[in-house]
């Protein structure tokens, strides 16, 4: 028994000692287990953690990226405002009602200067907040009764034609005045509000919850800002008056920067000055200078950085929290994937409508410079018309004095022969006003006569001759014919001079330049152009004017009728010529036809009708 007894107690110890090792064995594999459990969590924290700082950064360089756009497309959108205006007042000023205004104001009257002032305002209502005339003896006449207000900041030197000044009425209501001194020693002013400026181009542009749009004056005052206490303020002494304790180094350093016309981006620490009181926060900002004559405004984009940051941020801080639990861990990995994923697509989406809404502005953009430009021309035309008529009324005395001394004048004699020459040349000045007058499309008398077509591009000839370089040989193969056109004969000189005149520029890089002249009394040819329906027995006289020039690409081609349109280097061509080529050609009832090839040279076909006496 005893030895039994030994044999079970030492069986018994042995399963004790076994147990006691297999749980040290368990024991160290937990450990081992938990050991990599934990570093592995750590590892994927840390790369989760990386992962999220990187896409953080790339979230706060995209949003920034952004910024600069919207502060380049608000200055871009500043500047071409006030561009407009400048032009508006420029044409103001060369109104012919203006005009005749300024002259009554001048006499006693201010009816009409009051009636004009307050037409001008209602025409571009909106932006304009008051449009204002100083006569020479300092009267003031406005288009409606404006507060008091006091100019603030001169912006253009005393030099320029068109003076830029920051004007304030009220206490928050800023303007920018665009002024200029009248033919009548007056002065003429459009008042552009500020608040409204800001409205049209950056009020509907939203930067996350909080986020706006500021504009500065060049010295650091604030002209708009979601705040109403801030308006007026001088960004940086101001605030220190009213909040001494406050630390401002940070956003004093970025000032100075803006104050010296510089554009970048900046990070840095200031406060929320819309919330009461404002709270210190970190900021984003984007500036850029709005150039105004001699001065610029300041266009700067604020954003909260925490409203960037702290979405990514609290998603780092939620994975790190349960980073202990593999598991967890794995399944919160898959959903930050997902959520990645998802915020990628939102940024993804945002920078296309970003990219959409930038195609969408610079598309108004165009359209808006597009009216404009025809505005120009209209109001170019009206201009011209005027200047016509001034002309003929000088013109008249001239050709009835001198041709009623031509009636007393003795035959053959030398002063006889002065006078027709004055005669002749007030006649042709008279025909360049009668074009004047077509172009600013005014119903200009046309002097139309039947005209030996033949005889009349032999005339031309000679003048297209004395001017025609040595360098460019003149080919003529002018059909000797007694056909008449109803024209004007100044009309056919000029279009003449003018095609010659532009292959002559065309060929003046070209070798063995030539211009080939021919002309033809043809029947009409319905296969060329549908002019010529119902036409083919009309006999029409045929000019062609052919050059061995540069030639013209088809996109040039396509608007070489355009008025103000050259391909010319500055001051060498008006880009008129061709369009009143054109016109003539329309108003003698014929066709014009071109054909060109790079390098090759160009060709005008002209189609004159025959007149049948």
């Amino acid at each position: 028994m005893a030895s039994k007894d030994i044999i079970d107690k030492t069986l018994d110890k042995w399963d004790e000692t076994y147990v006691q090792e297999s749980k040290k064995k368990i024991r160290k594999k937990i450990i081992f287990l938990l050991a990599g459990v934990i570093l592995l969590a750590g590892i994927l924290a840390v790369a989760v953690y990386l992962m999220l700082s990187s896409y953080q950064k790339s979230v706060v360089n995209g949003q920034v990226q952004q910024m600069v756009y919207l502060v380049q497309s608000v200055t871009n959108s500043i500047e071409e405002y006030v561009d407009e205006y400048e032009v508006t007042l420029n044409v103001m000023l060369q109104d012919p009602v203006f005009l005749e205004a300024e002259e009554a104001c001048l006499a006693g009257e201010a009816e009409e200067m009051e009636g004009y002032l307050k037409a001008q305002q209602n025409l571009r209502s909106g932006t304009l907040g008051l449009v204002g005339y100083r006569s020479p003896d300092g009267r003031q006449y406005v288009s409606e009764q404006p507060e008091e207000y006091s100019e603030i900041r001169q912006m253009t030197n005393a030099v320029n034609a068109v003076q830029l000044a920051l004007v304030q009425m009220g206490e928050k209501n800023f303007y920018l005045k665009i002024s200029a001194e009248t033919s009548g020693g007056g002065n003429l002013g459009l008042f552009l509000s500020i608040r409204s400026l800001y409205e049209k181009t950056a009020s509907y542009i939203s930067l996350g919850e909080e986020g706006y749009i500021m504009l500065k004056t060049s010295d650091g005052r604030i002209l708009t800002h979601p705040a109403e206490n801030q308006i007026g303020m001088y960004v940086i002494k101001d605030r220190q008056k009213e909040h001494p304790e406050y630390d401002l180094t940070e956003l004093q350093a970025m000032v100075e920067k803006q104050l010296a016309g510089e554009t970048g981006t900046a990070m840095y620490a200031s406060y929320w000055w819309p919330e009461n009181p404002p709270r210190r926060v970190r900021k984003v900002s984007a500036y850029q200078p709005a150039h105004l004559g001699d001065d610029f405004l300041i266009v700067s984009a604020v954003i909260d950085y925490d409203e960037i940051s702290l979405p990514v941020s609290n998603g780092v801080i939620r994975i790190l929290v349960v980073a202990g639990f593999l598991g967890a861990l794995l399944i919160m990995l898959l959903a930050l994937l997902a959520v990645l994923w998802r915020s990628m697509n939102r940024f993804q989406a945002e920078n296309a409508y970003l990219r959409k809404l930038n195609e969408q502005l610079e598309e108004l953009r165009a359209r808006e410079e597009k009216l404009a430009h025809q505005q120009r021309l209209q109001l170019l035309g009206t201009m011209t018309g005027g200047i016509a008529h001034e002309f003929n009324n000088l013109l008249t005395p001239i050709m009835g004095y001198s041709a009623m001394l031509l009636m007393d004048a003795e035959e053959g004699s030398e002063q006889k022969q002065d006078l027709q020459e004055i005669y002749d040349s007030a006649e042709k000045a008279k025909e360049i006003i009668d074009q004047l007058s077509r172009f600013s499309g005014k119903n200009a008398e046309k002097t139309f006569r039947s005209i030996p077509i033949a005889e009349v591009v032999d005339k031309a000839m000679l003048m297209v001759e004395s001017i025609c370089p040595k360098s460019v040989t003149l080919d003529r193969c002018l059909e000797k014919t007694e056909v008449s056109i109803m024209g004007n004969p100044t009309q056919i000189h000029q279009l003449l001079l003018n095609l010659c005149n532009n292959a002559f520029y065309a060929m003046k890089d070209t070798e063995n330049a030539r211009l080939i002249l021919e002309s033809h009394v043809v029947k009409g040819e319905k296969k060329v152009n549908p002019f010529f329906k119902g036409k083919e027995k009309q006999m029409f006289y045929r000019l062609s004017v052919r050059d061995n020039g540069c030639g013209m690409s088809p996109e040039t081609l396509e608007q070489i009728y355009v008025p103000f349109f050259t391909t010319k280097k500055a001051g060498e061509g008006t880009g008129l010529g061709l369009s009143v080529v054109h016109r003539i050609i329309d108003a003698h009832g014929g066709l014009l036809c071109v054909t060109s090839q790079p390098g090759e040279g160009t060709e005008f076909v002209i189609w004159l009708p025959v007149h049948i006496n």
